[in-house]
């Protein structure tokens, strides 16, 4: 139908779902269970891709101050992005936990639980649309409490460029990143793909 469409990008809320429509995926997207990136082969059959893997793994390693040895993280979230965060952490051996407000297995954790787990955390990441514009009021339900001096906090969200919780974060003292450069290098890994 589309000679000229080479593949196309998917996002919140369709990463997990789109990937009963695909043809094939390569191992990246296997292992993570989501997929952003959709490749047209030249024989028609669809390839499904997650490029949301390299664009945090860079953005991440390019966060001031931050390295994988400086503790545990909290994952805000449960959807396809946050599976890449999960994954991402995991090749880089940082213990993690994931928050969700309706836990499904034994690895996620309530919002309400965090105090049990959040100590040893010296980096959040909101993988949530919470704080997304036109909703620029809203954020996730975290304790700014917990909140401390010289945490780091990276926000997938890139519109607004700085959110409520990222604002909130740094008026605690915890070093602050928007997920637009995330979003560029996740752009240019799906340009190389197609």
């Amino acid at each position: 139908k589309y000679p000229d469409l080479c593949g196309l990008n998917v996002t919140i809320p369709y990463k997990e779902l789109v990937i009963s429509l695909l043809d094939q995926l390569d191992e990246t997207a296997r292992e993570v269970g989501a997929v952003n990136c959709i490749k047209m082969l030249s024989d028609g059959r669809l390839m499904g891709y997650n490029t949301d893997v390299t664009g945090f793994e860079r953005s991440l390693s390019r966060m001031e101050g931050w390295s994988p040895g400086l503790g545990e993280a909290l994952i805000l979230g449960t959807g396809g992005a946050s599976k890449a965060v999960a994954y991402v952490l995991r090749k880089l051996q940082v213990p993690f936990h994931c928050v969700s407000r309706n836990p499904s297995s034994e690895q996620e954790i309530e919002y309400e639980n965090l105090n049990r787990v959040a100590g040893n955390s010296r980096l959040v990441i909101n993988t949530t649309p919470l704080g997304t514009y036109p909703e620029i009021n809203q954020m996730p339900p975290f304790p700014l409490e917990m909140f401390q001096n010289g945490m780091f906090v990276f926000d997938l969200i890139y519109n607004p460029a700085e959110t409520l919780l990222l604002r909130e974060a740094k008026n605690r003292g915890c070093v602050v990143k928007n997920g637009l450069e995330m979003l560029e290098l996740q752009a240019e890994a799906a340009w190389k793909i197609w």
